[in-house]
């Protein structure tokens, strides 16, 4: 759920106002697993340049990984990393398969 529910701006990294709610839905998910670590990896489609769509996955990590330390979230507990259009999940051929493949995802691990 979490890796649709996050929105973003079309082209840019900044979040839109109903990302907010399930960004706080993981910061509570870490208050109740303080053994774990957060691990937020930014994917896009590949409408455009590879490397902008690098860099673009990379600074939307980033912005989720800044908004959950504004809401407390230790940032020794959280990584982020961006891997543009390399990790599709779908067909890039068809709009459908591009939105799928748009998505921020958040994978806790043990420590």
């Amino acid at each position: 759920l979490a890796m649709r529910a996050v929105q973003f701006d079309t082209g840019r990294n900044t979040l839109k106002s109903e990302s907010y709610e399930i960004l706080r839905q993981i910061s509570s998910i870490m208050g109740r697993y303080p053994d774990y670590n957060l691990t937020i990896t930014g994917h896009t489609d590949s409408v455009g340049d590879a490397n902008s769509n690098l860099i673009l996955s990379e600074k939307r990590a980033k912005s989720c990984y800044e908004y959950l330390q504004t809401i407390g979230v230790l940032s020794a507990r959280m990584k982020y990393q961006g891997f543009g259009e390399t990790q599709p999940i779908s067909d890039n051929n068809s709009l459908r398969g591009r939105a799928l493949n748009r998505r921020t995802e958040f994978t806790l691990s043990p420590r």
